[in-house]
């Protein structure tokens, strides 16, 4: 991502109403493992590390990032050190096996994405769990996506098939941003017609990391929030991004 992302993203993260409440859905359903106590937690790009305290929660976190400054503003937080690592070819920790690896909005930054779910499978324990989340439908792809780099959008099926491929079983997927879905579409089918000028405002822009006013910050928080409930017991149809996890095969 461009290094103006990265300071943006640090400031927003804790507080925007699209990072809070994918928070919710994630932690929902990795509350709901069988993880071993003490678990190893791969999270693999980290980013600027907005989700190293849920994770945790969970288990003893082993956090990799490609990027110099967005690993500084991740430890700036001070709950784990980070190391530079990067997919497919460069994870660290020495022979390190995890019960668990994360990819929070990261596969689509990469141009191979099934030797990097094949290497992290790798590193995975015989029962490993691997979750991921990516951003969804090529039809919805926008100056956000350009700004943040992103190689692709994913749709459900081809992504549990490349998933599958790369020696894991799909557990649970599913579209989620569901109920914001027809107002997102609109806003970028509208910036398509405006020559990617809506989102960003400006050729440099990057609108989508604006915090709202704090009643519409909440109300966009819990609507998203709300799904972590559906998607336990539903696939939902469409959504803006896709949430799968998966076991080792």
């Amino acid at each position: 991502m461009r290094p103006d992302v990265y300071q943006e993203m640090a400031r927003v993260e804790d507080t925007h109403w699209w990072f809070r409440g994918r928070r919710s859905i994630i932690r929902s359903v990795l509350s709901q493992l069988d993880l071993p106590p003490q678990s190893g937690i791969l999270d693999a790009g980290s980013g600027t590390g907005g989700n190293l305290a849920m994770l945790s929660a969970f288990g003893h976190v082993y956090a990799m990032e490609m990027d110099a400054e967005a690993r500084d503003l991740a430890e700036k937080r001070g709950i784990v050190k980070l190391e530079d690592g990067e997919l497919p070819g460069r994870i660290p920790f020495g022979e390190q096996q995890f019960d668990l690896a994360v990819m929070f909005d990261v596969l689509e930054h990469i141009e191979q994405d099934f030797s990097s779910l094949s290497a992290i499978r790798g590193r995975l324990t015989p029962k490993g769990y691997l979750l991921l989340t990516v951003p969804a439908f090529e039809a919805l792809w926008s100056s956000h996506d350009a700004i943040h780099y992103h190689k692709r959008r994913y749709s459900l099926a081809p992504l549990r098939r490349l998933v599958e491929r790369a020696g894991y079983k799909v557990v649970r997927a599913s579209y989620i941003n569901f109920w914001l879905f027809p107002l997102i579409a609109l806003m970028r089918v509208l910036d398509h017609v405006t020559g990617n000028r809506l989102l960003g405002h400006k050729p440099d822009g990057n609108a989508e990391l604006s915090i709202p006013p704090k009643p519409v910050n909440w109300l966009l928080e819990k609507t998203f929030a709300s799904e972590a409930k559906l998607i336990r017991g539903m696939r939902l149809p469409f959504g803006v991004s896709i949430i799968l996890l998966a076991r080792k095969a």
